[in-house]
């Protein structure tokens, strides 16, 4: 058996054996299978045939294929900044913990009139405990606890 992928089927009767399709005008390639069999003559399927069976077997097209690889690359990437702004946030908290700042103290964050882009810090002035002034990242003042959104600020200290 000599199986081969052709892009038109050229022996009697050149058609798909399932479909009937002749034509590879849009785009579909075919299987010669080898086989030849009296009175019907060379046995070709056509690729959309060969797909559509294929997904009752469980197995994917090749589009989705490469469509679920670039989403992977997507979410790794997306994983992999995360991480890098968790690692950022922890040594944070490890920080204000040495500056004598405890779990469930609240922080209050104000910001000068800095232009907002990805790149340039917003200064942040104020305390924290006994350490006071200004910093291109500095903590403003320690109050009752209560739930707060540090989101979009950093803290170097």
């Amino acid at each position: 058996m000599n199986t081969q992928i052709v892009s038109s089927p050229y022996m009697h009767p050149g058609k798909c054996a399932s479909c009937g399709n002749a034509t590879a005008h849009d785009g579909r390639q075919f299987l010669d299978t080898g086989i030849s069999i009296p009175k019907y003559g060379a046995v070709y399927f056509c690729s959309l045939c060969i797909a559509a069976w294929g997904r009752f077997f469980g197995l994917l097209d090749a589009a989705l294929v490469v469509e679920a690889g670039k989403t992977i690359e997507n979410l790794t990437e997306q994983n992999r900044i995360l991480r890098e702004e968790n690692e950022l946030l922890r040594n944070t908290i490890s920080a204000l913990h040495l500056l004598g700042f405890k779990s469930g103290d609240d922080v209050s964050v104000s910001e000068t009139n800095v232009p907002d882009t990805h790149n340039t810090p917003k200064a942040i002035t104020g305390t924290v405990g006994n350490v006071s002034g200004t910093n291109s990242r500095a903590v403003k003042s320690v109050a009752k606890p209560r739930p707060t959104n540090l989101s979009g600020s950093k803290l170097d200290l």
